[in-house]
């Protein structure tokens, strides 16, 4: 409700209290009845708008189209899945609150600001051109079965940012997904969704992440040792530098004061890229048998000397 909004609101409420105050005997009491009711009303209503990241993004959300769902990808289609060191709010959940409350169902979902007990989820992004509202428009969806559902969009700045990279991945016939965690509201206005999310330029990897691999969360930063032997492994497709997916594997480490101690030898395109020191080691040794293949978020960047890699794993204590 913008200010002209509010003074008309009030000035009606008033109104209505002054004339009725003219009643002999009970005109007061109810007259402040009326004035209390009508300041319940208008802030009660207040508090159950949401809060949005601007009016842009509210009227977006709201003009999405009322055809929200399509079917799944079929199997031909070709889903990338986004790298996640970051995170990324997402605008107009409170318009799409039907649909988002189908995804979370039964199931438990924590409170927005305890943000390790998120209800899990894969989110799919998705360009809307034709919208009237905003051509740079990108939803958020999440699957329900047999369709997709319109959870929300990107912020119209975030949006933009995302353009060139979601049309580069139209090109080669990729769709772009990524990991997301839903809160409940604390507010009580349904659920927040968080989107983990890479900025735009450091999102794509620049290999494929292995068929049927198990893919781990990136919540820690990891060293990599022993690359200046593998710096053929590093140069490959083109001398990338950015992200790629790396494999982990059993490994002893191979030189040093710890020669022959237990580790995990890390892989890009199953060529050796180096190992973790014997301490990481320890650490994330249990991470090559979550499953035949374990994959993870990993960055190849120009060092001092030599190119090296840094890894980003799960927590593990």
């Amino acid at each position: 409700m913008g200010l002209l909004g509010r003074l008309l609101y009030f000035g009606v409420v008033f109104a209505a209290a002054a004339l009725v105050a003219q009643v002999p005997l009970v005109g007061l009491p109810l007259a402040l009845v009326i004035a209390l009711v009508g300041a319940w009303f208008y802030w009660h209503t207040r508090s159950s708008t949401p809060a949005a990241g601007s009016s842009a993004q509210a009227e977006l959300a709201m003009a999405a189209t009322a055809d929200s769902t399509e079917p799944v990808l079929p199997a031909s289609d070709r889903a990338v899945r986004l790298f996640s060191h970051g995170r990324q709010a997402v605008a107009g959940e409170y318009y799409k609150a039907r649909d988002l409350a189908r995804v979370v169902g039964r199931r438990h979902a924590g409170t927005t600001g305890d943000w390790d007990h998120g209800l899990r989820e894969t989110a799919r992004l998705e360009r809307e051109p034709s919208n009237k509202h905003d051509r740079n428009a990108v939803r958020v969806r999440m699957a329900l079965g047999g369709q997709w559902l319109t959870v929300g969009y990107l912020p119209r700045d975030d949006a933009v940012k995302w353009q060139p990279t979601l049309k580069e991945l139209e090109s080669g016939g990729l769709v772009a997904h990524c990991l997301a965690r839903i809160y409940k509201d604390g507010r009580g206005n349904g659920h927040q969704v968080v989107l983990h999310l890479s900025e735009p330029d450091r999102a794509v990897a620049g290999n494929s992440a292995p068929d049927g691999a198990v893919l781990l969360d990136a919540e820690r930063e990891c060293a990599v040792i022993g690359e200046q032997h593998c710096q053929d492994a590093l140069s490959e497709r083109a001398g990338w530098i950015g992200p790629v997916w790396a494999t982990l594997h059993a490994g002893t480490v191979p030189t040093g004061k710890h020669s022959g101690a237990p580790t995990v030898e890390v892989r890009v395109d199953g060529k050796v890229a180096g190992t973790m020191a014997a301490a990481q080691g320890a650490r994330y040794g249990a991470l090559p048998s979550r499953g035949p293949v374990v994959a993870c978020e990993a960055e190849i960047f120009e060092g001092s000397r030599y190119r090296e890699v840094r890894l980003f794993l799960p927590k593990v204590d």
